[in-house]
């Protein structure tokens, strides 16, 4: 799940060209990037499924800087927060 949209954008083109490198169809490498990749906050994104391991990198954010709305909405989705 990828939040800046630019980056969403750049990361499913590599996928796909690194898919299309090894010999997959067009249709399938951008198809499999649909499936693999999501555009939004992680936080707030519904995810298909469950999940045995998460690996991520979560970027720094300090809390006061995210806006007022948001953080209620993460308050009220994860207790530990």
């Amino acid at each position: 799940v990828e939040l800046h949209r630019d980056t969403f954008h750049r990361t499913k083109a590599a996928v796909v060209a690194r898919l299309r490198g090894v010999g997959i169809k067009a249709q399938a490498a951008a198809s499999l990037a649909d499936r693999w990749l999501l555009h939004g906050d992680f936080l707030l994104v519904a995810l298909p499924g469950m999940f045995d391991l998460v690996i991520g990198n979560p970027p720094y954010v300090r809390q006061e800087l995210i806006p007022a709305a948001l953080l209620a909405e993460y308050r009220r989705r994860y207790s530990t927060l």
